[in-house]
């Protein structure tokens, strides 16, 4: 609330979800297009952590944020076979979040064998 007075809006990765929420909610279209920009700045510029991919995949799609969610798939698809490898792969994704990646030309993937036992698990 104090930012909307002040014009100075301050968020971290702790608080950008919140805060865009937040906005979504009050309609402040250029708060929310400031945390999309930080989202995509920091956590798609950045290595992306799979919570962090969920979340912003599940808020993108909730208000209807396209070119956010474009650009999470995009950061995912590159990373698609190292996340494919971690431990918590399968712990906070889920098979639609998993599934839009799948489909993209810039996918990270050895071989379709890969991709398929990836989707398979």
């Amino acid at each position: 609330m104090d930012s909307i007075y002040t014009g100075d809006l301050h968020v971290n990765q702790k608080s950008v979800f919140e805060v865009l929420l937040a906005a979504s909610q009050l309609q402040i279209a250029s708060v929310v297009q400031l945390c999309c920009d930080f989202v995509k700045k920091e956590f798609t510029e950045n290595r992306i952590d799979l919570k962090n991919y969920s979340a912003l995949c599940t808020i993108a799609e909730r208000l209807g944020l396209t070119d956010l969610q474009e650009a999470a798939e995009a950061k995912m698809a590159s990373m698609y076979k190292d996340v494919c490898e971690t431990k918590e792969f399968l712990t906070h994704i889920n098979g639609d979040q998993l599934l839009s990646p799948l489909g993209r030309d810039d996918l990270n993937s050895p071989s379709e064998t890969f991709v398929f036992k990836s989707a398979m698990n």
